[in-house]
């Protein structure tokens, strides 16, 4: 789900080690092609891991990546998925961070019944009860053109940290 995420290169240039997990192998040749950056590419269990420059890309199923990490980014994961698919999307997300990690989430408000995602709206009720813990920390307005032709929408970051044992 992380696509061909320019915030990937981003982290990796400011010393974070990254993984990213999508399905497509489009999306996962792009974004390497995209930072000029040569990529190994070796089979990793039901992955293949695509890396180079910092940057990991294992490509296959989010549901079957295991682990633990110290923090996550989801920039367009949670709001990429219909409202059926979200529970065990947030459920398994979680179960990947280690006691005391963090997760910067970010989501997209804007009205059902003037646009019909991807991405969807996902509005602050419905996180709560899929990261608990989850502080709102900022809300801008979108200034797209395809989101004002919709009334407006806004883009919600949350945070929140998984409680130690």
């Amino acid at each position: 789900m992380s696509g061909k995420s320019p915030d990937m290169a981003w982290l990796a240039a400011h010393g974070f080690g990254v993984v990213g997990v999508e399905i497509s192998p489009i999306a996962c040749e792009a974004f390497f092609a995209e930072h000029h950056i040569a990529a190994d590419r070796a089979a990793a269990g039901p992955f293949v891991r695509w890396q180079g420059g910092g940057v990991t890309i294992l490509q296959g199923d989010f549901f079957d990546l295991g682990g633990k990490y110290a923090a996550a980014l989801d920039r367009g994961g949670l709001v990429a998925l219909p409202c059926q698919d979200r529970y065990r999307y947030a459920q398994h997300l979680r179960s990947l961070l280690e006691p005391g990690g963090v997760l910067l989430l970010v989501t997209i408000e804007y009205d059902p019944a003037r646009r019909s995602g991807p991405p969807f709206p996902v509005f602050p009720d419905e996180v709560r009860q899929l990261f608990p813990g989850a502080v709102e920390r900022s809300r801008h307005p979108l200034g797209r053109a395809r989101w004002t032709a919709v009334g407006g929408a806004d883009a919600v970051v949350w945070v929140m940290r998984v409680r130690r044992g």
